[in-house]
């Protein structure tokens, strides 16, 4: 991000607010200025876990790519999923902020064909104008957002930041001279989701072939050698060859 700002030229002045050099004519905002910054979960007491029902992702559980491990977060019940499907709404700009214990870790939410609920070891960023998801998005991946957040962290075994707090992490505004930044910043961000989203299906194909076939691999239903040569398939697809195997077999 720096480097795309000091392309621009121009005169720096100091920023007592921030302690450093800022583009003259920008403000120092806060985060919330461009986005929503949602609590996920917040009486923040723990659901309690289900036989059945649906995932309660932390940000341990999702990888930069808005892949979720379902069979390592908690199982809860529907009337968790349900009111945050009400409280809250996910677009293809929304991010994860991991703000308890990872903190600073940033991942990319999105609907998946499962539904699913997110614990609140982690904020939900939406922008209220997409044309600015660019800009919020490399604004907090940048290293002084992630400094700032730290100073505004508390406990030392698992570190963790207000949602309050978090919401007031400052970052820059560009003077209307500038004001193509959001056009720059959308168009280099737009070109590496775009290349995210493309391997999100295949990633997300690839976890859901691996959590059915682990447990016949244990069991022995499957073997290894019977899989050597075998192209990727999906779970549906390896399930009906598996399937018409075990018909030819019983025939």
């Amino acid at each position: 991000m720096e480097n795309l700002i000091n392309r621009l030229g121009g005169k720096m002045v100091f920023n007592k607010e921030l302690k450093r050099e800022i583009r003259e004519g920008w403000e120092v905002v806060p985060i919330k200025h461009y986005a929503d910054i949602i609590d996920p979960h917040p009486s923040h007491r723990a659901p309690k876990k289900a036989d059945k029902g649906f995932p309660f992702a932390g940000i341990g559980d999702i990888d930069f790519e808005g892949n979720i491990s379902i069979n390592k977060a908690r199982v809860i019940s529907e009337e968790f999923v349900s009111k945050q499907e009400r409280d809250y709404t996910l677009t293809e700009y929304s991010l994860g902020y991991g703000r308890v214990g990872t903190v600073g870790k940033v991942v990319k939410l999105r609907k998946q064909t499962f539904r699913y609920a997110l614990s609140p070891t982690m904020a939900v960023i939406n922008p209220k104008d997409e044309k600015h998801a660019g800009y919020i998005y490399n604004s907090i991946k940048d290293t002084f957002f992630y400094k700032m957040v730290l100073k505004n962290t508390a406990g030392t075994t698992r570190p963790a930041i207000g949602i309050q707090l978090l919401r007031e992490i400052p970052i820059l505004k560009p003077s209307s001279k500038h004001y193509d930044m959001f056009e720059r910043f959308e168009k280099i961000s737009k070109q590496y989701l775009k290349r995210i989203s493309l391997s999100n299906r295949e990633s997300q194909n690839l976890i859901e072939l691996r959590d059915w076939l682990l447990p016949m691999l244990m069991n022995g239903q499957v073997t290894v050698p019977s899989l050597r040569g075998k192209p990727v398939l999906s779970k549906v697809e390896a399930r009906q060859s598996h399937e018409a195997q075990s018909n030819d077999v019983v025939g």
